[in-house]
């Protein structure tokens, strides 16, 4: 049996530990910034008015203007990615 000493076990757990997380932490920061370029491409075509209507509690709403114009507010505030021409 090979002797190995207790620093070196715990060490070598905590680096398997570590790499586990950052895998698992890299998963959610993708998913995170999935969801949320969803969600400011929905709000981009929210406030350009291509989407009329919303569902709330299992029914459909129409989009009111003050609506509209916080879905254009939070794309100006978050910026959007096209350049200026």
């Amino acid at each position: 049996m090979v002797k190995v000493s207790a620093n070196r076990f715990v060490q070598e757990r905590v680096n398997s530990v570590r790499r586990e997380v950052e895998a698992c932490t890299g998963r959610l920061r993708s998913k995170a910034f999935k969801s949320l370029k969803e969600i400011f491409e929905m709000a981009g075509r929210m406030a350009k008015g291509e989407i009329k209507h919303r569902r709330v509690n299992g029914k459909m709403v129409k989009v009111t203007l003050p609506e509209r114009r916080m879905a254009q507010n939070s794309g100006a505030v978050c910026g959007s990615h096209e350049k200026p021409s």
